[in-house]
């Protein structure tokens, strides 16, 4: 069983990076919606010179491809906030 939106786990392992050298997730949308809470966790990785991988877009979270991560995250944003007109273009066409 999964909480949907629940980030309890990637926050404390994001205070506590003590031994491990960064974290490898399957994708950029297994973080949090929240940008100010994604930011915190890349703040934390980052203070602590650790690394996030993402499998699925093969990408590592680094300050060159964190403006184009957010990017993606605001089309896919702008994209939900808009289904209902997406299907509706979609269907006459």
């Amino acid at each position: 069983h999964a909480m949907e939106n629940s980030f309890l786990v990637l926050k404390k392992l994001s205070n506590s990076l003590g031994k491990i050298d960064g974290m490898v997730m399957y994708s950029m949308f297994q973080l949090p919606n929240n940008k100010d809470l994604r930011f915190k966790i890349f703040s934390n990785f980052k203070k602590k010179k650790k690394k996030i991988f993402f499998a699925l877009e093969n990408k590592e979270l680094n300050i060159n491809s964190l403006e184009l991560i957010e990017d993606i995250w605001d089309i896919k944003n702008v994209i939900d906030q808009n289904k209902h007109d997406l299907e509706v273009l979609k269907n006459e066409y």
